[in-house]
């Protein structure tokens, strides 16, 4: 909302609008003169989005127990790499609904859509109390359904089936996909993977950066949270289909004259645009004729199935970089029933005994 003052007209005595105050519209000058009158009205927030939530908002939670201080950065992470350039005073809520979208988009559930559109309104809840701006323009903004849709993922069987099919095994990313399934991790972050990031002998992997987009400009930064940043463990057979994909790429990379950086790069050395990945992975999965699963339904496939195998629900949301346990409690509760289930039959077989 634009700044507008009135002054009186020398020859008829009148108010009139100083140049530069004017409104777009008459309708928003009489809101203006309105909230004026009434004691509401306050000068716009020159602050971006990003600038509120992380110089301001945040901090004045810093009271609050740790794990609810996790969960607001973790918001405020995605909330800022969507709307983060957004002056506060310009936000709109088609910008915030399609901010949504786009998260949605991305991959996380409805779950953790959700604690982000929360936190967006508490936040703007309180730069209203504070005066920044007159209303919250997220207020009007419905959040996913709270209604849980079915989790994407493969069997263990047809995990095996896609890892197996001569298609996949033949592909030049084959390496790539065995490891989406056994780290599980998100798709910005296996094309950000390097080599420095590998420790061999230790057999584990650190996520230190991810692959973050602006429109379709792909950029390489720290992870969003401090969750994400971590180090998963590999096993055996991945871990030497790494050290055999790092000579393969070797050979394929003398010839351009470079040393590779990023484990996983386009066959001329360029990096992988997380959409293309996507789309490679669809077509991978259209030729093996399994379900049709998106990418982020391997990372539900590699979390499903650990937590079938009997891994606590810690390790697992560890492993995946959730910012809390209920993050990953919320979006495997169907798992988990399935394991209440298992342990109902398997105390009935003990005391049966």
């Amino acid at each position: 909302m634009a700044i507008i003052e009135l002054e009186p007209d020398p020859a008829t005595g009148k108010r009139k609008q100083r140049q530069g105050g004017s409104f777009p519209t008459k309708r928003a000058a009489q809101e203006a003169l309105a909230e004026m009158v009434s004691g509401h009205w306050v000068v716009p927030a020159q602050v971006t989005l990003g600038e509120y939530l992380e110089d301001e908002w945040l901090p004045s939670r810093a009271h609050r127990a740790a794990a609810t201080r996790q969960q607001y950065s973790w918001a405020v992470g995605h909330l800022v790499g969507r709307l983060g350039k957004a002056k506060l005073s310009r936000l709109t809520p088609k910008m915030i609904q399609q901010g949504y979208a786009d998260l949605s988009a991305e991959g996380l559930s409805k779950t953790s859509v959700q604690l982000v559109g929360k936190v967006l309104r508490m936040a703007l809840g309180d730069a209203v109390k504070r005066g920044l701006i007159t209303r919250s323009p997220a207020a009007v903004v419905a959040l996913p359904s709270e209604r849980r849709s079915e989790i994407e993922c493969w069997s263990r069987e047809q995990t095996l089936a896609f890892l197996e099919a001569e298609t996949v095994r033949n592909d030049r990313l084959a390496v790539l996909w065995r490891v989406a399934l056994a780290t599980g991790l998100r798709r910005g972050e296996l094309v950000a993977l390097r080599w420095r990031d590998l420790d061999f002998a230790a057999k584990r992997l650190f996520v230190r950066q991810a692959a973050a987009l602006d429109g379709y400009a792909i950029s390489f930064g720290p992870p969003k949270t401090r969750a994400a940043i971590r180090t998963v463990a590999l096993e055996d057979d991945t871990t030497a289909a790494l050290i055999a994909w790092r000579r393969e790429q070797a050979a394929e990379h003398e010839m351009l004259g470079a040393t590779p950086e990023l484990i996983f790069t386009m066959a001329d050395g360029k990096p992988i645009h997380p959409q293309t990945l996507s789309r490679i992975w669809d077509r991978m999965v259209r030729a093996t004729e399994l379900p049709a699963i998106t990418l982020h339904g391997a990372r539900h496939t590699h979390a499903t199935l650990l937590l079938l195998g009997g891994l606590p629900l810690k390790v697992v949301s560890e492993r995946l970089g959730h910012s809390s346990i209920q993050i990953t409690a919320d979006t495997y509760q169907h798992v988990l029933d399935h394991m209440q289930h298992e342990a109902a039959v398997r105390v009935g077989q003990i005391l049966g005994a």
